[in-house]
C-alpha cells in the first residue's frame, strides 16, 4: 500500500517537462529594441535560427527601417541569416510576413544581398506577396540595382590614362560660351 501511494505521489508531483520548455524562450514581440540588438550582437557566438523571425518582427515594430541609411546593420543581419542556411532560406523569408508595405524593401534587399546562389529564384517566388515592390524586384532581377557584391567598397582612383582621357575629352566652359 505504501508503494502505491508513493508511486501515485511521484506521478502527481513530478510532471513531465514539455518540449517547449526545453527550448530557449522566444523573443517577445513587444521586447525593446535594446534586447533585440543584444541578441543580434550575441548571435554569432550563439546562433539561434528559430528566433530570427521574432527578432525581425521587433525590428519592424520599432520602425528601425524607417530611415534606410541607419538600418544597414539590421539589413545585413537579415541578409546574413537568409544566406547562412540556403536549405531553409525560403522558409525564413516566408516567416517574416506579413510586413507593412513601407518595410517590404527590407525583405527584397535582404534577399538580393544574402549571397544565396539562387537568390533570384527566391525573389521571384516571394514577389507576389509584395506587389508594391514590383519595380524594385524587377530592377534587382534585371541587374540594374547592384547586389552587395557589386557595390565597391572603396572608390577607385583614376589611373594616368583615365586622367589624360578626361583632360582631352572635356570641353572647357569658355569655349562652349564663345560658340
Amino acid at each position: 500500500m505504501r508503494f502505491a501511494v508513493f508511486v501515485t505521489a511521484l506521478f502527481v508531483l513530478i510532471q513531465p517537462v514539455p518540449a517547449a520548455a526545453a527550448v530557449t524562450p522566444e523573443i517577445d514581440p513587444r521586447a525593446s529594441l535594446n534586447v533585440v540588438q543584444q541578441w543580434i550582437y550575441n548571435y554569432r557566438a550563439k546562433p539561434d535560427y528559430a528566433h530570427i523571425p521574432a527578432a525581425v518582427r521587433v525590428l519592424f515594430h520599432s520602425q528601425t527601417f524607417r530611415e534606410p541609411e541607419n538600418a544597414g546593420i539590421y539589413l545585413g543581419f537579415i541578409a546574413g541569416a537568409i544566406g547562412s542556411n540556403p536549405a531553409r532560406a525560403e522558409q525564413l523569408v516566408n516567416s517574416l510576413f506579413p510586413v507593412k508595405p513601407e518595410d517590404e524593401w527590407v525583405i527584397v534587399r535582404a534577399i538580393a544581398f544574402s549571397g544565396l546562389p539562387d537568390w533570384r529564384n527566391l525573389l521571384r517566388r516571394v514577389a507576389p506577396r509584395m506587389p508594391g515592390r514590383r519595380v524594385m524586384i524587377d530592377s534587382y532581377l534585371a541587374g540594374t540595382l547592384p547586389t552587395l557584391t557589386d557595390i565597391p567598397l572603396e572608390e577607385t582612383k583614376p589611373g594616368m590614362l583615365d586622367k589624360l582621357k578626361g583632360a582631352f575629352t572635356q570641353i572647357p566652359l569658355e569655349r562652349t560660351r564663345r560658340s
